[in-house]
């Protein structure tokens, strides 16, 4: 099942959902269970600043689909960066 997300936005703290409608289907049948995130993980040591253990995070999160190396391997950097598809 592929699942195609176009934005996360927030509106009153609530997180709303959208999805790019397609010609030919109609609205009943888009799915709107799986939202986009990038994760930031505060706390960790320079030694947890690894992709391995970013995936392992964003596995328990909801599926890991990627990791940010740019942002994680900067020196001055004190968070993990991280993206997941959450299942709301």
């Amino acid at each position: 099942m592929k699942r195609m997300m176009i934005a996360t936005w927030f509106f009153d703290s609530h997180t709303l959902i959208m999805s790019q409608v397609r010609v030919g289907k109609t609205i009943e049948n888009i799915l709107l269970y799986h939202v986009l995130f990038w994760i930031q993980i505060h706390g960790l040591s320079v030694g947890f600043m690894l992709e391995t253990i970013g995936k392992h995070l964003g596995k328990v999160i909801g599926d890991f689909l990627k990791y940010d190396v740019k942002n994680n391997f900067v020196l001055w950097k004190t968070f993990m960066c991280i993206h997941v598809l959450v299942d709301v």
